[in-house]
């Protein structure tokens, strides 16, 4: 059986599922902070961009020139403290699982 043949017998998630249900303490370990890191680099990205974004609504003076996507402009004002928010702790919880995991890691 080849590689094209499991491709056609099953999805993508199914494959990605079987070999995580097959790892070990280790590899789970592992797998979670594979996942926890691009969750930390996803969460850097938005919190770039909402300060990028205000710099870029300032400098070209979108909300005097479109003063029809103001509103829009003063709500995303008014999420942006909450995206930012739920962003660093994100942040933060996701590098104390991965402190965690490693001292688990460490102490095997």
């Amino acid at each position: 059986m080849g590689l094209g043949d499991i491709i056609k017998k099953s999805s993508f998630f199914d494959i990605i599922s079987e070999k995580i249900e097959n790892l070990d303490t280790i590899g789970l370990i592992a797998f979670s902070l594979l996942l926890g890191s691009n969750l930390i680099i996803s969460c850097l990205i938005s919190i770039i961009f909402v300060f990028y974004g205000d710099i870029l609504l300032k400098k070209f003076n979108i909300e005097e020139k479109y003063p029809n996507l103001a509103k829009i402009i003063n709500l995303r004002l008014k999420f942006q403290r909450y995206y930012l928010i739920l962003a660093i702790l994100y942040i933060f919880s996701v590098a104390l699982c991965q402190l965690l995991f490693g001292i688990f890691v460490l102490s095997k």
